[in-house]
């Protein structure tokens, strides 16, 4: 059994959507509990569709980007 786990495809029309779901998660990003934010984090770290992070802490930078 592998760790890896794989991207959904969006369909053009779900964007919209999907933008809504990740954008509550990333402003909602501190009232999300410690162990939550691992669980994602680890989760989106190990997402691949053939590709892998060059660099991990990319995901954090984003959130912190984007969450104020």
């Amino acid at each position: 059994m592998t760790n890896q786990q794989r991207t959904i495809e969006i369909a053009p029309s779900d964007e919209p959507l999907a933008l809504r779901l990740l954008s509550a998660v990333v402003l909602g990003w501190d009232r999300i509990p410690i162990s939550m934010q691992g669980w994602i984090l680890r989760d989106a770290f190990m997402m691949m569709n053939g590709e892998q992070l060059d660099r991990p802490e990319s995901l954090m930078e984003f959130v912190y980007a984007h969450r104020d």
